[in-house]
């Protein structure tokens, strides 16, 4: 059973102290606040619901709806997430176009295609958000973006697209990931070439034209 942000004594305590602090602040953004304290806590189902109060809220915000969206996609609620996902860049997709990961509703949406088994345009969610994000921060979140992407292409029988992801992934942060603002440290990104043991498998299966099945791939976006 879901949690009601308007009853639960957890939340509505938050609330209060927050309503207290910040007086001028709208609802939504108090109730948006509540949801990233217990996100941070590690409590999810009222970061949900908290944050779901906040769209209810401001029903055209598309930050607001994002937000839910992405407390969806953290528990695995993939189907649902990715329906907002799709009415957010309705209201505003230039908004939600961000040049961070993390902010890139297409980086979202690619990851809610690809586990409910909607490959193809799985992948082309992932072209899309590979175009628009150069701010990464963490080698590692690139390096299995470009993997998951070519898991798309590979799952929907498109080898060479799913080679080329592959070999992005090998030297990833490469040409064209990132841009200036874009510091990552050099002992992370060094680090992060470990993964690349993880990669090269698919990357011989896909130039051996090997299909892929989908049992046992785990693609999950990253959060912030």
């Amino acid at each position: 059973m879901e949690i009601d942000a308007q009853t639960d004594a957890q939340i509505r305590e938050k609330l209060a102290e927050l309503e207290e602090d910040y007086p001028e602040d709208d609802a939504a953004s108090l109730y948006a606040a509540v949801a990233e304290y217990f996100d941070l806590a590690g409590d999810l189902e009222r970061a949900l619901a908290a944050q779901r109060q906040a769209a209810v809220l401001e029903p055209d915000s598309a930050t607001q709806l994002f937000l839910h969206a992405r407390a969806l996609l953290k528990l695995g609620r993939w189907r649902d997430g990715g329906k907002i996902l799709e009415t957010c860049s309705d209201i505003d997709s230039v908004a939600l176009a961000g040049r961070h990961w993390a902010n890139n509703n297409l980086y979202y949406i690619a990851y809610a295609l690809f586990n409910v088994g909607r490959y193809k345009e799985a992948a082309e969610g992932f072209r899309g958000a590979q175009n628009l994000i150069n701010i990464w921060t963490d080698p590692l979140v690139l390096k299995r973006f470009h993997l998951h992407q070519g898991w798309s292409w590979h799952l929907d029988g498109n080898y060479l697209e799913a080679s080329e992801c592959y070999k992005r992934a090998l030297i990833a942060p490469g040409p064209g990931d990132s841009c200036d603002e874009d510091d990552m440290d050099p002992d992370v990104v060094e680090d992060a070439q470990d993964f690349n043991d993880q990669i090269e498998p698919f990357l011989e299966r896909s130039l051996r034209l090997e299909g892929l099945k989908p049992e046992g791939l785990i693609a999950l976006p990253a959060f912030p």
